[in-house]
């Protein structure tokens, strides 16, 4: 772990401590709705914390869920930021997800409530405190309609500010689905922003998948985003052509070096060619053009994966890729991963990249990010694990950078 600042830390917020005791009754209650003595079906509760060392100071995350037998009523989840400072800014304890799902046990439909994340169809992820409620015909339509205030530090929220949306899908029988999707939000009563989403995904034969998503602005006429793929198939071949709409709003957090300085806002067009040279083995490589603000560029990579077992949690992977951004803005890299088990229950897992600028500017000539993790599963609780990992690099906007990570987790079920 890295230093730890000497400040005396900060207690949780009351928005922490309000969630976490509203989390334990949710979970209560989840428990006695799943409670049948005559079942032989399973509920499981899974919990994690995590404790990031970093400097100039430390932060934690703790998740827990409750997952009740398939033939109960209820479920639930919630994630709950413990606080810090350094790299994650001097906020303290806050939620980031808490919420319980009543469900119709054979799918027909379910009621969530509480803080969530809404990812559906085509539109944008949104977070709110709010509801959302889903109805299902089996093999025919389904509707997901959501509503609520979108997201403020703890559990505040401001007047007048409020998201709703919608998603309208249909099966077409065991060949794939439609659907179309919808979302407003508003702040202090204004129209912040209104998407129409459309999304499509289809596999009329066994050799044969194709999907597609769209995104539109209505307030500035616009696609935000878009995906199209279609693939085709042919024994240890693949081929999939694609089509792409990087916006800066779908741009996930970066987990890696790579994705830190490779994801962003661009259109790409371009193929993939996936090969299972040997029974362990595969090869596959990808390129595209880009238009990065209106200016050509591309990128090119060459993959390969060999599993160690049959099972495939024990492997080792290499990674080429080449980068072509205008402004001699490019980088060619390398990187490489390796799970492996070791004596005594324990496993190591390991991710290094290291990157070449095409011009330093100031900024180093070379990248190194590295990550490395082992995992102990004790042989007499085989439902508890933990893990211990050090990720430290180097990037464009940071000389150095050093993290310490220790993940817990814990699965208790009962029949």
């Amino acid at each position: 772990m890295s230093a730890r600042s000497h400040k005396r830390r900060k207690p949780p917020s009351l928005s922490t401590k309000r969630a976490v005791r509203v989390f334990t009754a949710a979970l209560a209650f989840c428990s006695f709705l799943s409670a049948e003595p005559a079942s032989a079906d399973s509920y499981r509760l899974r919990g994690d914390v995590y404790a990031f060392g970093m400097v100039p100071a430390p932060a934690g995350l703790f998740t827990a869920s409750i997952q009740a037998r398939p033939t109960s009523w209820a479920d639930g989840e919630a994630a709950v930021w413990l606080g810090g400072g350094g790299t994650y800014g001097d906020r303290v304890g806050d939620v980031l997800v808490a919420n319980v799902r009543l469900r119709e046990p054979h799918g027909y439909g379910e009621l969530r409530l509480g803080r969530m994340l809404i990812a559906t169809g085509a539109i944008r992820p949104i977070q709110i405190d709010g509801a959302s409620v889903t109805a299902r015909v089996p093999r025919g339509p389904s509707l997901q309609v959501f509503g609520g205030a979108p997201v403020e530090p703890g559990f505040d929220t401001k007047a007048f500010d409020w998201a709703l949306g919608g998603r309208l899908g249909q099966r077409i029988g065991e060949y794939g689905g439609v659907g179309v999707s919808y979302l407003q939000r508003r702040t202090e009563g204004r129209l912040d922003f209104e998407e129409l989403g459309f999304d499509a995904a289809l596999s009329p034969f066994r050799w044969l998948d194709a999907s597609a998503d769209v995104a539109v602005d209505l307030l500035r006429p616009a696609i935000t985003s878009g995906r199209a793929s279609l693939a085709l198939r042919y024994k240890s071949v693949r081929l999939e052509l694609f089509g792409l709409r990087r916006s800066p709003s779908r741009l996930l957090p970066a987990t890696s070096l790579f994705a830190a300085i490779g994801d962003v806002p661009s259109d790409q067009g371009g193929a993939t060619f996936w090969l299972r040279a040997a029974p362990r083995l595969d090869l596959w490589t990808t390129g595209s053009v880009d238009s990065i603000a209106g200016n050509l560029a591309g990128r090119a990579s060459l993959h390969s994966t060999l599993r160690l077992n049959d099972r495939g949690d024990s492997a080792v992977g290499v990674e080429l890729r080449r980068v072509w951004v205008p402004d001699n803005a490019g980088w060619t890299g390398g990187r490489l991963i390796a799970r492996i088990p070791i004596a005594y229950r324990f496993q190591a897992s390991a991710e290094f990249e290291l990157v070449f600028p095409d011009e330093a500017r100031d900024r180093g000539d070379v990248w190194p990010w590295g990550l490395g993790a082992v995992t102990y599963s004790p042989a007499l609780a085989p439902w508890f694990n933990v893990t211990a990992a050090v990720e430290a690099g180097a990037s464009p906007t940071r000389e150095s950078n050093v993290t310490g990570i220790l993940r817990a987790s814990g699965t208790w079920e009962k029949l």
